[in-house]
């Protein structure tokens, strides 16, 4: 049966960097670890055509672009550096892997928005949202880890990490879009 909701799943911020009861990421992480060095580091916008590589092949190796998550992330990450985004970026052997992006919601919430990875590297995404809270969560009590857009597989992984909190919406299937 379909559900008719999805939710926002808020984490607690030391959790996450700390992977403290969090045994698959820690699992997933140090199988990447294992594939060679690796640095985590601000990204910048000589990034974004890599960025954008990146995600193309996590889309493509999922079916194809699925609409709104796609966009809007490619549009997230064209937009790096304007209106509050955050972005980390992961390297693995000279290589750029991963990248999460995000920003502030308000004093107390880090917000990790699109975390896409290389289809080829286990483990990406683990890493790149651990980096990314580690580097820009200075203070923040809380992550909001955003919706599973009603995939189950999503839902799975993002109730691995133990939310403190879901914040439920309800989706709406079936709205016709406007056409250009």
């Amino acid at each position: 049966m379909e559900r008719d909701w999805t939710a926002d799943y808020i984490c607690d911020a030391k959790r996450l960097v700390s992977l403290e009861g969090l045994p698959e990421a820690r699992r997933a992480i140090r199988k990447f670890e294992a594939l060679g060095p690796w640095l985590a580091r601000d990204a910048v916008r000589e990034d974004i055509p890599s960025m954008l590589g990146i995600l193309e092949a996590w889309t493509a190796a999922r079916g194809g672009p699925d609409g709104a998550d796609h966009d809007i992330c490619r549009d997230a990450v064209q937009g790096l550096g304007y209106a509050g985004t955050l972005a980390t970026v992961v390297e693995q052997n000279g290589r750029m892997v991963a990248f999460e992006i995000g920003r502030w919601l308000n004093a107390d919430m880090l917000v990790a928005e699109f975390e896409k990875n290389d289809p080829q590297v286990r483990g990406g995404c683990q890493i790149a949202n651990r980096e990314f809270v580690r580097r820009h969560c200075n203070g923040f009590e809380f992550v909001n880890r955003t919706c599973d857009g009603g995939d189950e597989g999503l839902r799975k992984v993002k109730l691995e990490y133990r939310p403190v909190r879901l914040v439920r919406k309800f989706l709406i299937r079936g709205v016709p879009r406007p056409r250009p």
